[in-house]
């Protein structure tokens, strides 16, 4: 479905990075809803409303708000709530360097 909002927006790419952790049934509704929330709050939280980078609640201006750089910035936001939930134990790690080798 497509945002019709920059807030619906940003709710709709945190349920999507939040799904597989669900599925798992890693986290309960309330811990769901809560990240959702924060996330949300946080995020449109920085936009402004009215005056110089003001941004619309248009479907146009919410595909314009969602860049590659911000989805990537608000899906590491997401990560950081599931750890500070501790619903770390299942998701894929991160790409990390490996280890370094020792002779």
């Amino acid at each position: 479905s497509k945002a019709t909002t920059v807030r619906g927006a940003v709710a709709e790419l945190v349920k999507s990075r939040l799904k597989p952790v669900w599925k798992e049934g890693m986290m309960s509704r309330e811990v769901f809803k809560l990240i959702v929330k924060k996330t949300v709050e946080k995020v449109t939280g920085t936009i402004p409303t009215s005056g110089k980078g003001a941004v619309a609640n248009t479907p146009e201006a919410a595909a314009a708000f969602m860049t590659a750089a911000r989805k990537q910035k608000i899906s590491s936001l997401v990560a950081s709530y599931l750890q500070k939930y501790k619903l770390t134990a299942r998701l894929p790690p991160a790409a990390a360097p490996a280890p370094p080798e020792w002779d």
